[in-house]
């Protein structure tokens, strides 16, 4: 679990934001296992942790959107695997996504953009996510490919909610490579606060199944 912030001011609710990042995954002797999740919300209880609908905690407060690359089917249990939007730990309808990016065997792929975005003040709460696309200064996506746009999301987030990315692992490895991380989130009043990573960062993840 690697947790970016909150927007610059923390004492200021955020009602929308725009993040992108370069993702790579590989793996070098099989598919790559479990899962990746890009989180926005309140950040609760013990770090590092990691789950199936990203890092909601049972039981906790305030409000949360988690963005999950799920590249495991759990047989015999029905499972998904693609990317799947939750809200507050809940799956959110119509927001499976199969096979965005191209996880394979042996994989050694280039980075792929990846661009999401959330207003809270279009369509009653406007959840976006695109690939291969660029952000412009008037921080909406355009260009690339839009794999989801989930309306009326009824999210109220709160001030000191913050941005983290989280991963897990089963009985696989999987390397994981995120670069040029760039979020930007507009406050209430809106006054835009931005949080760029520079550096790239690498979680190699090597745990076997049930210890995450």
């Amino acid at each position: 679990t690697y947790v970016v912030g909150a927007v610059e001011n923390p004492s200021t609710r955020a009602n929308s934001f725009t993040a992108s990042f370069d993702l790579l995954l590989r793996n070098q002797n099989s598919a790559p296992a479990d899962r990746f999740s890009f989180n926005f919300g309140n950040l609760t209880g013990t770090f590092p942790r990691d789950g199936e609908a990203g890092l909601w905690s049972s039981g906790q407060t305030g409000s949360m959107l988690s963005l999950v690359w799920d590249f495991y089917d759990n047989a015999p249990t029905p499972d998904y695997v693609g990317v799947q939007l939750f809200k507050n730990g809940s799956l959110v309808s119509g927001s499976n996504v199969t096979n965005p990016l191209p996880i394979a065997p042996d994989l050694f792929g280039s980075f792929t953009r990846i661009n999401l975005r959330y207003d809270e003040e279009v369509n009653g709460g406007t959840f976006t996510f695109n690939t291969g696309g660029t952000v412009g200064s008037d921080n909406l996506i355009s260009g690339g490919t839009s794999l989801l746009a989930i309306n009326n999301l009824g999210v109220n987030f709160a001030a000191g909610d913050k941005f983290a990315f989280s991963a897990g692992v089963g009985d696989e490895s999987m390397d994981m490579f995120i670069d040029n991380v760039s979020i930007k989130s507009v406050p209430e009043p809106s006054a835009a606060s931005l949080v760029i990573l520079g550096a790239g960062a690498l979680l190699a993840l090597k745990r076997r199944r049930g210890a995450v």
